[in-house]
């Protein structure tokens, strides 16, 4: 049986998802905190709810440790995993 969602999911590696059910995000070159509400989690993956409005389309993931992390940081893009438009970004702090 095929039914359509009620809500918006969204697949996200789960080691991406950081303590108190956030993730770090890069957006326009800076470090965004967002919380999520988790779903689901298997196969080191978690489902997150897309419909919370914190993860918006074009948002990277930051899966690798970003030492002094908080919001606004400004961050830079230093390798992905492969070339598709949902790669999880690999980021590291840049002093200004």
């Amino acid at each position: 049986i095929h039914t359509r969602p009620r809500r918006q999911l969204l697949t996200v590696p789960e080691i991406g998802i950081r303590p108190g059910n956030e993730v770090w995000l890069m957006r326009e070159g800076r470090l965004h905190v967002a919380s999520v509400r988790i779903v689901r989690v298997s196969d080191a993956f978690a489902v997150i709810d897309g419909l919370s409005g914190s993860v918006r389309s074009g948002d990277r993931l930051i899966t690798t440790p970003v030492p002094d992390a908080h919001e606004g940081l400004s961050i830079m893009e230093t390798g992905t995993k492969s070339k598709s438009s949902n790669d999880e970004a690999t980021a590291k702090g840049r002093s200004q």
